[in-house]
């Protein structure tokens, strides 16, 4: 049987933070790895949706999108760049970990 939880819930039962900052921190782990990445095919699908022209209507929310709100969300002023220094970079996640700290 199946039934609702939640998120509250969820974090006391498995001792985790706040799913959506672990999700957040993953996501720019993974976005430092594909910015890092110059020359391979990843990187390039990455950019070329940068620099690519909107359609019209209500405007799609790209990966990069997402990753730019969660720059700002930290309070950060950081740039795409900072990634190619991997201390900082690492600097930056584990603060961002530790301000999510489980609830309850």
């Amino acid at each position: 049987i199946i039934r609702n939880r939640k998120n509250v819930e969820l974090q006391k039962s498995y001792n985790r933070l706040n799913i959506l900052a672990f999700i957040r921190n993953k996501r720019l782990e993974w976005f430092g790895h594909t910015w890092r990445a110059d020359g391979l095919l990843i990187k390039k699908v990455l950019v070329e949706k940068i620099n690519k022209t909107r359609p019209l209507g209500r405007p799609r929310t790209w990966w990069i999108d997402v990753i730019s709100r969660d720059l700002r969300e930290l309070g950060q002023n950081v740039t795409f760049e900072l990634t190619y220094n991997r201390d900082r970079w690492r600097d930056l996640l584990k603060a961002a970990m530790v301000l999510n700290v489980p609830l309850g």
